[in-house]
C-alpha cells in the first residue's frame, strides 16, 4: 500500500492482502467468505482512495435488510477517524427531516460523502433518478460499491441495468460478496461484464 492510513481497527493479514491487491484498481471484486470482514476492507479502501485524492463520494448499494447496517454499524465502526465524512441514507418514504438529509448530498462538503441506498430502490422511478443524478454529478470523483452483489445477478433486471448505467459515470467500481468453495461468484461485476483477471486479484 502506498497510502498510509491510520486504521480505526487493525486489519487482519488477509484484509491487508485484499487492500494491497485492489485498493487502487478501477474495478475490483471482494469475493470473500462470510465473516472475513469484507465491509471493513471496502471502508478502508474508500478512506485510502479519499486520502489519495481519487474520490470524495461513494455510493454504496445493498439489499434492504442490510443497507441500514452500513449506516448504524459498519461505517462508524471501521471508518478511520482521520477521514472527514458524512453518511446519508436513502429512505423511500421520507419525512421532512429525512428528505432534507437526502437533499443535502447536493451541498458542498469538505470531506468524503457516503450515500447508502438499498438495491430495491432501483426498481422505482424515484430511486433510478436519484442514482442517475448522483452518478452524473458526483461520479467523476466517486466510486460505486455493491454489497451482496449476487442479489442483482440477473443482467436483464431493471435494478441491475440502472446501477450498470450509473457505474459508467463513476471512477471506481467494487463488488462485495462472499462465496463458498463450490459457488461461482455471480455478482455485480459478472452480471454487468466479464471482469479482467486483475479485478479479481490475479
Amino acid at each position: 500500500m502506498t497510502v498510509k492510513l491510520n486504521f480505526k481497527l487493525k486489519p487482519f493479514d488477509h484484509q491487508v492482502d485484499a487492500l494491497d491487491y485492489g485498493w487502487s484498481k478501477p474495478e475490483f471484486g471482494l469475493f470473500m467468505e462470510m465473516g472475513t470482514g469484507k465491509s471493513k476492507v471496502l471502508i478502508d479502501n474508500m478512506a485510502m482512495l479519499y486520502l489519495d485524492g481519487q474520490i470524495n463520494f461513494a455510493l454504496v448499494i445493498a439489499p434492504k435488510g442490510v443497507y441500514r447496517n452500513w449506516v448504524a454499524k459498519e461505517i462508524p465502526e471501521h471508518m478511520s477517524d482521520d477521514i472527514p465524512h458524512r453518511v446519508i441514507r436513502w429512505v423511500s418514504g421520507p419525512n421532512k427531516k429525512q428528505k432534507e438529509e437526502m437533499r443535502s448530498v447536493q451541498d458542498t462538503f469538505e470531506g468524503l460523502t457516503i450515500f447508502v441506498m438499498n438495491v430495491e430502490a432501483y426498481s422505482t422511478i424515484k430511486g433510478q433518478k436519484a442514482g442517475q443524478w448522483m452518478a452524473r454529478m458526483l461520479g467523476s470523483h466517486g466510486m460505486i460499491a455493491v454489497d451482496e452483489s449476487t442479489t442483482i445477478k440477473n443482467h436483464k433486471a431493471k435494478r441491475n441495468q440502472v446501477p450498470d448505467e450509473d457505474s459508467r459515470w463513476l471512477q471506481v467500481q467494487e463488488a462485495v460478496d462472499w462465496i463458498s468453495h463450490n459457488q461461482k461468484p455471480y455478482g455485480y461485476l459478472f452480471a454487468v461484464r466479464v471482469p479482467p483477471p486483475w479485478a479479481l486479484g490475479f
